[in-house]
């Protein structure tokens, strides 16, 4: 539950990008007091076994990989004054299996990564582009997705964008509760409705109720997006109103999958506003 959010895990490659990542996720984890934790995935492929007794170059490796770690703690540590708890690791195996063991091994609420326009979280080529395009939504785990040289700002203001019918489930009220309480963030609603769609009106009239039962004493603003652009349209609305965070929602039925997975690839790969995926 993330109003009390305790472990943030941060993947890490060692690029600019992933450092603007790990300093974003320990802002986050000095705003929750939360343990910070930073995960290097010394990648394995068939070429490249794990060995009992590796060589020395996967020995070389994996000490460029600690004293990578050295690094960024020591950066850490000297901007928050040693208040942020850190944690290092480092391992060898799959990026996507290692990732999802460490959110079981440590009960990670948040995963925040790093993301490039010609890559995801890691720059080993053995990932292929489906691996690198679906890993947010596969962990099993909320995940942040901070785009190239975005540093961390404030979040005060939270955009929220579903398909039709608005599904807030438990993890995403306590999300909502959560930036709302410690960033006393503004927060918005945006529906994409069927410009034909007789019902939006009301859609928008069960929206307000459920978000006053399941989130009382918030106040949202609404917005309908009825475009064919919904990428663009969305980005743009996100820049007018100097949005902090881009929150999508888990698809509502499953025929909508495909269709909600590629739009929430798009925002992530693309977009420039950092973007909490719930699936």
């Amino acid at each position: 539950m993330l109003t009390v959010m305790k472990v943030i895990l941060v993947p890490t490659d060692f690029t600019v990008t992933a450092a603007n990542a790990v300093m974003y996720g320990a802002e986050l984890a000095l705003a929750y007091k939360a343990k910070l934790i930073l995960l290097h995935v010394c990648a394995v492929s068939e070429v490249t076994p794990i060995l009992w007794e590796r060589s020395p170059e996967q020995n070389d490796i994996e000490a460029d990989a600690r004293v990578g770690m050295e690094s960024l703690t020591k950066r850490i540590r000297d901007r928050f004054m040693g208040v942020v708890k850190v944690e290092t690791h480092v391992v060898w195996g799959n990026p996507d299996g290692e990732i999802r063991d460490f959110i079981t091994k440590t009960g990670a609420d948040l995963v925040v990564i790093g993301v490039r326009e010609a890559n995801f979280l890691t720059s080993n080529t053995m990932w292929s582009d489906n691996a690198i395009r679906t890993v947010h939504h596969i962990v099993g785990c909320p995940v942040l997705a901070v785009k190239q040289k975005r540093n961390f700002r404030s979040i005060r203001r939270v955009m929220l964008t579903c398909k039709g019918q608005l599904n807030i489930n438990t993890e995403t009220r306590n999300l909502l509760n959560a930036f709302s309480d410690r960033f006393n963030a503004q927060l918005k609603v945006v529906m994409e409705l069927d410009t034909e769609n007789s019902r939006s009106a009301q859609l928008m009239i069960d929206a307000r109720q459920q978000l006053s039962e399941l989130i009382p004493g918030k106040e949202f603003d609404f917005e309908v997006l009825t475009g064919e652009d919904v990428f663009g349209d969305i980005q743009q609305m996100g820049r007018d109103w100097s949005a902090d965070l881009l929150v999508m929602l888990p698809p509502t039925a499953a025929e909508d999958h495909s269709r909600e997975y590629a739009q929430s690839d798009k925002m992530v790969l693309e977009g420039t506003i950092p973007v909490l995926t719930m699936y």
